[in-house]
């Protein structure tokens, strides 16, 4: 029996009553609010998806630390925050270059090593500049 009247820290209560319909209406509740949150600071329409849900399967699972101090929106915009923070943290640690500077790197590595070339470094080459030809 759904019940969006209710507020999101009664439909928690239910949901940990056993009633698994009052979580569909937690999403329902909460699920656009949070992606536009979690967009907000990635920046990456593709991840925001995978992170919501990951925000929300978080607070099925761990639902038990919602220790009610704060709203269930609060709670679990907390969760979909510190997500958020570790994507952006990882993609950060990422390096990303253009395809001129991929190739740019990988020949220098190339000739760099003209004397000691392993075989791999010298397909990836070829591979690359095969491509680049295209």
């Amino acid at each position: 029996m759904s019940t969006p009247q209710l507020s999101g820290e009664e439909l928690f209560n239910r949901y940990q009553d056993g009633d698994e319909e009052a979580f569909v209406d937690i999403v329902k509740m909460y699920m656009e609010g949070l992606a536009i949150f979690i967009n907000n600071i990635v920046n990456d329409e593709h991840e925001v998806e995978h992170l919501t849900i990951e925000a929300f399967a978080r607070l099925a699972v761990g639902g038990r630390k919602f220790a009610r101090k704060s709203s269930l929106k609060t709670y679990l915009y907390t969760i979909g925050k510190n997500l958020a923070v570790q994507h952006v943290k990882k993609r950060k640690g990422e390096q990303h270059l253009s395809f001129d500077e991929m190739i740019r790197v990988i020949a220098d590595e190339v000739n760099g090593r003209r004397n000691n070339q392993n075989g791999r470094t010298r397909i990836r080459y070829r591979c690359i500049c095969t491509f680049a030809r295209k």
